[in-house]
């Protein structure tokens, strides 16, 4: 039923390149038909929502994906998404009620939050398509959700000039192909499991719930602390500095995005056998450890230069003309950006070697970090101030997540010279 580990792998990168490249053409889109003040709300409304659902996901997808003994039904996974996806709505109606928002600023927050609810209940199908080793299902879905939901918003938008029809029609879309795509495949794939006569039917069992939510939770937190870690400086940018600056800023900060999302593909690619080497062959894991970080700090390096000469024309191209006065704040960025992809490489080391209690404390210090650096810089600098920011604090992460993992080889190679001396 499930496909090889090469057609697996190569769905997943596929999937997730393709699905980025239609985020960063959706950023462009609503620069190019609107305005920077409408990027900026758009951006706004995913740096509220994506820690909220980030957080009430509780990395279910994960913990799905790998229960293999089946211990909790997929109807389980299905009732405590349901009701953490619905507290999470409800919370974001609250933040957007108190706080100091317009009302078109809270009308798009509402909305890009229904569209991220309709993809928090989609991912529990994906947890039970990765379970089955389909990998080729949640590409296909994540394709045709990129590529549908780009293409509803630049129609909506060219038509009615208006940013909240086009998210409007973005929660739609994704809602349709829930439907139509993701559930029914869901259920043939869930009946096949048990029986024809088998429903897909969302559980609220207290205790399994319960028992879900204490075995997710820190999983939860950690998502959460990444997640504020990356939105913190948008946060101050759009109080010090109002809703088109951060317009601004989440335009051109989004090649970070599609930057990472190569590395992560690559990454979660040679993840299986980084964690096979760390236990059977130390020197092998860190020559796969080393090949990883020079890839990664090549793209990054090879990504700085062509913005170091080309920076101005490509924000042109890309957004329009307003945009290629910040040069300096995309140089800096995209300097951010290399550093991350070294540090996205150590935290894969880190999860091969199993270390994940480590992540918590560097997480909880990074977004302290964070929250000074933007107080001191953002309100002086501006753009290029959340960009210095996000330099810092990936410099300190990727030095901090290198440490670990050099305890991480002593460690390993200390217990296999012990044990080579117990052989003799």
């Amino acid at each position: 039923m499930g496909l090889s580990l090469r057609r697996g792998i190569s769905w997943t990168v596929l999937g997730n390149v393709l699905y980025s490249i239609t985020q960063w053409i959706t950023i462009a889109a609503i620069a190019r038909l609107g305005s920077a003040g409408m990027v900026g709300q758009f951006t706004l409304g995913l740096a509220i929502s994506a820690p909220i659902f980030i957080f009430s996901n509780l990395s279910l997808r994960l913990i799905q994906a790998t229960d293999t003994e089946r211990k909790y039904s997929f109807n389980d996974f299905l009732g405590l998404r349901l009701v953490s996806t619905a507290v999470a709505v409800l919370a974001l109606v609250w933040i957007g009620k108190t706080g100091d928002f317009s009302a078109s600023t809270f009308e798009i927050i509402f909305w890009v939050s229904i569209g991220k609810a309709v993809e928090s209940v989609t991912d529990v199908y994906y947890g039970l398509f990765q379970q089955q080793e389909r990998m080729d299902l949640i590409s296909k879905s994540l394709i045709q959700k990129g590529l549908f939901s780009t293409l509803a918003l630049i129609i909506t938008m060219w038509v009615t000039k208006s940013l909240l029809v086009g998210v409007i029609a973005i929660a739609i879309t994704r809602l349709i192909l829930l439907a139509l795509y993701d559930a029914k495949n869901g259920r043939v794939i869930y009946q096949l499991l048990n029986s024809l006569a088998t429903r897909v039917k969302p559980t609220f069992r207290l205790k399994t719930l319960y028992q879900l939510v204490m075995l997710a939770l820190p999983m939860g937190l950690t998502t959460l602390l990444i997640s504020l870690n990356a939105n913190i400086p948008r946060y101050f940018l759009e109080d010090h500095a109002g809703i088109q600056q951060l317009g601004f800023f989440g335009a051109i900060s989004y090649y970070m995005i599609v930057n990472s999302t190569l590395i992560n593909a690559l990454g979660q690619s040679a993840s299986a056998r980084l964690s096979k080497s760390y236990r059977t062959d130390i020197t092998a894991y860190e020559n796969l450890l080393m090949k990883l970080l020079l890839i990664g700090g090549s793209l990054g390096v090879c990504v700085l230069l062509m913005v170091m000469f080309c920076g101005p024309v490509i924000l042109t191209l890309s957004y329009g003309e307003e945009y290629a006065q910040y040069q300096d704040t995309f140089l800096h960025l995209m300097i951010a950006s290399a550093i991350s992809n070294l540090a996205a490489v150590f935290n894969y080391g880190i999860a091969a070697a199993r270390y994940f209690k480590t992540q918590v404390p560097i997480y909880v210090l990074m977004v302290c970090l964070t929250i000074l650096l933007s107080h001191q810089l953002i309100p002086q600098r501006g753009l290029d101030g959340a960009a210095l920011v996000l330099m810092s604090v990936y410099g300190i992460q990727a030095a901090l997540t290198g440490l670990v993992n050099l305890y991480a080889i002593y460690r390993r190679k200390m217990e296999r010279s012990s044990a080579d001396i117990g052989a003799t």
